[in-house]
């Protein structure tokens, strides 16, 4: 059985979210989160607490949606518009404060030794691939390339 490219990439996109939704689950739990309760810059009246656990809940959500859904172009429009919103949120926090601290990685930032400007240049690059890639797949409308090849 051969997966095509569009599916492979639809899958690790949907894995990525849903280990740093558990990442981010896994951080906010935490006895040290009391940092995460100052309010956030973008949507000032929530902390970032509420905020990372509503991503959190939603990327969790996303994987469901994409691991489960027998219609591979519902799970991109869904991987597309989540991941256009976030890049926008990333994109409003560096214009005007550079590229300041983010928790879009949780725990993981800790257990690999990111430091929070690293963690800010991996979450907008890997936004810069899944954008793109998400619409294009989106946008293609060939709903045929994504079923399996009859005797593969």
């Amino acid at each position: 059985m051969r997966i095509s490219f569009g599916k492979f990439s639809l899958f690790f996109f949907a894995g990525i979210y849903v280990l740093l939704s558990l990442a981010k689950l896994w951080a906010i739990s935490l006895p040290f989160s009391s940092s995460l309760d100052r309010l956030d810059f973008v949507f000032y009246f929530m902390t970032l607490k509420q905020l990372l656990l509503i991503g959190a809940l939603i990327e969790l959500a996303l994987g469901l949606v994409c691991f489960l859904n027998k219609n591979v172009r519902i799970s991109w429009m869904c991987i597309a518009s989540f991941s256009t919103a976030l890049l926008a949120y990333r994109t409003i926090i560096l214009f005007y404060l550079g590229l300041s601290p983010c928790s879009c990685m949780g725990i993981l930032r800790r257990w690999f030794h990111i430091s929070m400007q690293t963690e800010s240049i991996l979450t907008l690059t890997l936004l810069l691939i899944v954008v793109p890639l998400s619409w294009f797949y989106v946008l293609k409308g060939d709903t045929n390339s994504f079923k399996e090849q009859p005797g593969s």
